[in-house]
């Protein structure tokens, strides 16, 4: 038989409406999650931080991960600007790096960072004097540095009890791959090498290794150094390093015998 539509006056009973659902949530981070939801889009809003916070915890709570995966994938390029891989690659380094989204929140990573990057400026108060620099400047040449922004990435100064010249030696190298280590002051010589090795500035030690044996070899510094300008990077890896090693047994044990600090300077002429 054909299908007949209702007369008039015949049944009409409306669809049952769903019964209600209670989630023990606030409506208003619900509404920006439910909107992503329906549409794919994220509707944060940087000048309200707190209803920002909550719509991600929302999220996790909820389990919308591609809600998640946008936001940290977002707040870590911008805190790491040159890096170049997926979404994904992004995603795993961000939970590496902040512990995931409650400690990110917790330390103040997010929501600030999905907005924009995180402010760069750090002043290092090392044994009682200030020094202002970046920590992109820190980081690129010190894993040191870069653990301890990871640690607490809100802070704008750290104090680090460590002697102030032989901070500001170690700055210069890292600001402008300069090396000036004091000739005649073996206490701060031997300081300075303490603190690159302490921040993991395996640059810096390599070249005073490198240049230390290429000088007791009886080669000429001038052309090696020349040739390391050229690169525009100090040296991270030398057959010369890994020789003053085999031959001297590391820095505290050059130290022990004498090599160092002399041995890193060329002779005076008399």
């Amino acid at each position: 038989a054909c299908h007949r539509s209702p007369q008039p006056g015949g049944d009409r009973r409306p669809f049952p409406r769903p019964e209600p659902i209670f989630i023990d949530q606030d409506a208003r981070p619900f509404s920006l999650l439910l909107t992503y939801l329906r549409g794919g889009g994220i509707n944060l809003l940087e000048s309200d931080v707190p209803l920002a916070r909550q719509v991600m915890l929302q999220a996790q709570f909820f389990g919308v991960e591609g809600f998640l995966r946008v936001v940290k994938a977002r707040a870590y390029r911008h805190n790491f600007p040159d890096f170049n891989g997926s979404d994904d690659d992004a995603l795993r380094n961000f939970d590496r790096d902040y512990d995931g989204l409650d400690e990110s929140i917790a330390d103040g990573v997010l929501p600030g960072a999905y907005f924009r990057p995180m402010p760069d400026h750090v002043v290092i108060n090392a044994g009682g004097t200030t020094f202002e620099t970046s920590k992109r400047t820190l980081t690129e040449r010190s894993p040191y540095f870069e653990s301890l922004f990871k640690r607490s990435p809100r802070d704008k100064t750290y104090f680090l009890d460590v002697d102030p010249g032989a901070f500001g030696v170690l700055l210069k190298y890292m600001r402008h791959a300069e090396f000036d280590l004091p000739r005649d002051d073996v206490a701060k010589f031997r300081c300075v090498l303490a603190l690159a090795q302490r921040f993991e500035i395996r640059g810096f030690i390599e070249y005073v290794k490198a240049r230390t044996y290429a000088i007791q070899s009886g080669h000429d510094p001038r052309e090696w150094l020349t040739f390391l300008d050229r690169h525009h990077h100090p040296i991270e890896d030398s057959d010369n390093a890994d020789a003053f090693n085999e031959n001297y047994e590391g820095v505290d044990e050059a130290f022990v015998t004498g090599i160092l600090p002399d041995g890193f300077f060329e002779k005076r002429e008399t």
